[in-house]
């Protein structure tokens, strides 16, 4: 008996402790049907579009930015990755067709960590 709760609270251990695979999928692919998606790990690339940097009122620095291809996806990222307008960058985050945060609503947005955003070069 007590071999199969070791065995249980290690399996629980290590699914916490494992990273999640992220689905690769295209902007368009999401957008087209944000549901499929909704609370999935996705990466995406894209081009950069109305970055913002900004700070809370709580002092943590955060960006939110457009990443767009024929489509766009809204990114909220804690911390600042080094990206600029115009920019091609990938992103892996958590997908939420529609999030609420106290009084706002935000839809196709992908909330990540700066660790998670790779600036992938400029567009032609």
């Amino acid at each position: 008996m007590i071999l199969r709760g070791t065995s249980l609270s290690l399996l629980a251990l290590l699914t916490a402790v494992l990273p999640v695979a992220a689905l690769a999928a295209s902007i368009a692919q999401i957008t087209a049907h944000p549901a499929a998606y909704d609370g999935h790990v996705v990466t995406v690339s894209g081009i950069v579009s109305t970055l913002h940097s900004r700070v809370s009122h709580k002092g943590n620095a955060y960006e939110t930015f457009a990443l767009c291809g024929s489509s766009c996806v809204h990114v909220f990222t804690f911390g600042q990755p080094l990206l600029r307008d115009g920019e091609r960058a990938t992103v892996t985050g958590t997908f939420a067709a529609v999030k609420h945060v106290g009084r706002y609503t935000f839809h196709d947005e992908i909330d990540t960590r700066s660790r998670d955003v790779r600036a992938i070069g400029s567009v032609p």
